[in-house]
Formats: structure tokens, C-alpha cells, sequence
């Protein structure tokens, strides 16, 4: 996706596969589920929001070291407009609440990668 330059990581592919995943999981953990098979669901989705914030630390430091497109790309995701929104729905919240940060981790990078002022030209 050399036209999206915040899309042109490899690493968001499974960022985004995990962070299903672990969103996955916390919805089954909302149903009446055993108390075993509860206990499980917790630590699969323990081990998957590990997973996830490597991965997601990754995506980031390969928008920091890439070409002068994705450094830009980064700087409008991690403190341009998309900077607040990055860090609180993402980082902070989605991180210790599966649920809505598989929902944000999704929006905040389609509507980041779709902005006007970070597409190649």
C-alpha cells in the first residue's frame, strides 16, 4: 500500500489479526461461559494484548524508521489529529479494555490512512 504510507507496515496485518482476536475473546468472556472455560478466555486474551502491544509498538517504530512518507504519516497518527484519539481509545483504554480498543485500533487507522494530508503524492 505504497499510496497509504500509514498502511505500508507488514506488521499491521497481524496487528490487526490479533487485535480481533483479543477483542474476540473479551466478547465470549460477556457471555455465560463456565467458570473454567472464563478463566481461559482471561488468559488467551492475556497473552493476546501482549501480542498486540508489540506488535503495535512495532507498527509504530516502523513508522519512525521508514521512509520520509510514513514518518510523516506517524507524526499525524501518534501527535497530529489523530495524536488524542491514538493514544486514549488506543493505547491507554484499548489496551485494558479489549472491546472497544479492537473498535478503535480499526477507526482511528482506516480514517488516519484515508486523511488527505498524509497520502503519497
Amino acid at each position: 500500500m505504497a499510496a497509504r504510507p500509514l498502511w505500508n507496515s507488514a506488521v499491521l496485518g497481524p496487528l490487526f489479526l490479533v487485535s480481533g482476536l483479543s477483542t474476540g475473546a473479551a466478547l465470549l468472556m460477556l457471555l455465560p461461559v463456565a467458570r473454567e472455560e472464563r478463566r481461559r478466555l482471561a488468559r488467551l486474551d492475556v497473552g493476546l494484548l501482549l501480542v498486540e502491544a508489540t506488535l503495535l509498538g512495532l507498527f509504530v517504530l516502523t513508522l519512525a524508521t521508514g521512509a520520509a512518507a510514513q514518518r510523516e504519516a506517524g507524526r499525524l497518527l501518534l501527535w497530529g489529529a489523530y495524536g488524542p484519539a491514538f493514544w486514549s481509545l488506543v493505547v491507554a483504554a484499548g489496551l485494558l479494555v479489549p472491546l472497544a480498543g479492537g473498535l478503535a485500533l480499526r477507526w482511528i487507522l482506516v480514517s488516519a490512512g484515508q486523511s488527505t494530508g498524509i497520502a503519497a503524492v
